[in-house]
């Protein structure tokens, strides 16, 4: 009984199939990602440093998006690691800076955005939420962050915005 009931109460998975690169964990919270993506337009995957959040959105782009390059959004110290690992996995990618962002340029590509370190996009008054704000319109997102709440749940709430349709979070209350 106990078991039905923790299995019931776990997020829904969509039926894809993860890449091999991934392990067996990486590939239930890829499954959860896409049935998110597919059901509120989004996603935040909210994991520790070192649980290979780039590789698991890299397969997501690669499962919902493989006949275009992926948009990709990284503070600039990122962005040669993501061109490396994602020319290794053979998934393409046009990725841009944070910095750029709050210039107004932002990456080309298809309607699936990756945005790492999301955490930077919790102040909505800011130029360079302003900017992904509008570019992300028509596109699906998902957001990927170790730390999604720096001060208070407003800042998630902010990035959750930036990803999700507006009845998602009103059916939770918000």
């Amino acid at each position: 009984v106990v078991r039905a009931l923790v299995e019931m109460l776990q997020p829904p998975e969509a039926d894809v199939e993860p890449p091999a690169w991934l392990c067996p964990e990486q590939r239930v919270l890829v499954r959860r990602c896409a049935a998110a993506i597919a059901r509120h337009g989004g996603a935040l995957l909210a994991e520790p440093v070192g649980a290979g959040k780039t590789w698991m959105a890299l397969a997501l782009a690669r499962i919902l998006q493989p006949d275009e390059p992926t948009p990709v959004l990284v503070p600039a110290p990122l962005r040669r690691q993501w061109l490396r690992i994602a020319a290794a996995l053979g998934v393409r990618v046009e990725v841009g800076t944070h910095a750029a962002a709050s210039r107004g340029r932002l990456p080309e590509g298809g309607r699936l955005a990756i945005i790492d370190e999301s955490q930077h996009f919790r102040t909505p008054g800011a130029r360079r939420y302003l900017h992904t704000a509008r570019w992300l319109v028509g596109r699906r997102a998902l957001l990927l962050s170790a730390t999604p709440v720096v001060n208070r749940l407003d800042d998630l709430a902010a990035q959750l915005l930036l990803v999700v349709r507006d009845s998602t979070l009103a059916e939770g209350g918000v």
